[in-house]
């Protein structure tokens, strides 16, 4: 199991815990809004309080964890990242959610995600560290490529997004080989 109540230090970025208190009228309106949220699944949710609660709390008593992502320098909640762990596999598999759009293009998302790599590369339990997302996501594949992982597959065709098939990417790395 994964440490959830470990703080990461990057150069640009902290990750902690995520708490309740995070959750706020600017963190709500992340997750409904139709541009930061264009390539996430939750795009066909309508989120509140009540489904952020329900979010968080559905970590308690796993082996997942759920991280805030603030910027060093003002300590502003600028983002998430998950983790679901698989004990059993050895598997850490990533999701990040930069929903701060001031903090867009600042290298916020490239600090954080290679932090919590580093992070996890270095726990005796993690074998494979993953993370997937859509072919145009091209923010997204350029942080997997920043922290080293590798195409691991790939479903062809496989969403939806603004009313064209694309493919999933699906990226791994293997920290002791």
């Amino acid at each position: 199991m994964l440490d959830r109540n470990i703080v990461i230090k990057g150069i640009k970025t902290t990750i902690r815990p995520f708490m309740e208190s995070d959750i706020n009228e600017d963190y709500i309106s992340w997750l409904n809004d139709d541009e930061i949220m264009k390539f996430s699944n939750q795009r066909f949710i309508t989120h509140d309080r009540k489904s952020s609660l329900n979010y968080i709390n559905g970590f308690i008593d796993t082996s997942n964890a759920f991280f805030a992502v603030e910027d060093i320098e003002t300590s502003k909640l600028i983002g998430t990242i998950t983790v679901y762990f698989s004990e059993r596999e050895g598997i850490a598999d990533l999701g990040i959610l930069l929903g701060d759009k001031e903090s867009a293009g600042k290298g916020f998302g490239k600090d954080c995600w290679c932090a919590m790599v580093e992070f996890l590369k270095k726990q005796d339990n993690v074998r494979k560290i993953t993370a997937g997302t859509v072919s145009v996501n091209k923010p997204m594949l350029a942080l997997m490529h920043a922290a080293n992982m590798l195409e691991d597959g790939r479903r062809r065709k496989q969403q939806i997004i603004k009313g064209h098939p694309v493919d999933v990417l699906y990226f791994a790395l293997f920290p002791n080989v």
